[in-house]
């Protein structure tokens, strides 16, 4: 009896070893081995049904997952990563490498030259000028109504 219970016990601990490298191989097809440096900036993933302190909007299923970019002040072992949150966030400021994706564009975003709502602080009641033009006969064939496409 002690015979077939230790036969047993052998074939058990094959088989689960045997599942949990094959658990394993699964798993570590989906990681990533990341390392980020102090004061690399990041973004951080919320969950946002809890975390509600560093977003502006309501919670939805679209809202963003990753949140602004971050500076890493230090690296808490091999894995966990401490960022400078604002001072408002109520969440704890180390996060897991898993939860963080690297910045990669530059941090001031370029500003665009719209042409002027106002001059001479009055709006400007007609267009500067026409830009492009075109007919739109969907409406009534008969009429050739002209349709402005982006006045400056």
């Amino acid at each position: 009896m002690l015979v077939t219970r230790s036969a047993i016990y052998t074939s058990l601990r094959k088989k689960l070893l045997k599942a949990q490298e094959s658990m394993k191989l699964l798993t570590d097809k989906k990681r990533r081995d990341v390392q980020y440096s102090e004061w690399q900036m990041v973004y951080a993933r919320h969950r946002p049904h809890r975390q509600l302190s560093l977003r502006d909007q309501p919670p939805n299923k679209l809202a963003k997952r990753y949140f602004r970019p971050f500076p890493i002040l230090e690296c808490i072992g091999t894995v966990a990563y401490r960022l400078q949150l604002p001072e408002a966030s109520k969440i704890h400021p180390v996060f897991h490498c898993s939860m963080l994706r690297p910045h990669h564009s530059p941090l001031e975003l370029p500003v665009s030259a719209l042409p002027p709502d106002a001059v001479q602080n009055q709006p400007i009641l007609k267009p500067l000028t026409i830009l492009d033009s075109r007919m739109d006969s969907s409406t009534n064939p008969q009429l050739g109504l002209f349709w402005y496409n982006g006045l400056a």
